[in-house]
């Protein structure tokens, strides 16, 4: 069996649709057994440009989910037996 160090790949992604992405992986010397593997798009291409859009939408819902915890901990019970809710 021959490991693919680079070359590219192709994704279906359900939100963004297809990218042709390169990658290349190197083996970690710190993490025995783990690898790294990164992806990229060719600038000025539609798979660059579903690629920022995935990053996009991927930060906009990282903020909502931080956002969201925010507001739970807020509303929650002071140490004092208090609620702190605006």
């Amino acid at each position: 069996m021959r490991l693919h160090r680079g070359g590219t790949k192709t994704f279906n992604h359900p939100v963004v649709g297809y990218m042709e992405l390169a990658y290349d992986s190197m083996d970690l010397v710190a993490a025995p057994g783990l690898v790294l593997t990164t992806y990229t798009a060719e600038p000025a291409t539609p798979s660059a440009d579903n690629l920022a859009l995935l990053a996009s939408w991927a930060a906009t819902e990282a903020a909502s989910t931080l956002a969201d915890g925010l507001d739970q901990t807020d509303t929650q019970t002071s140490p004092a037996g208090t609620t702190n809710s605006d």
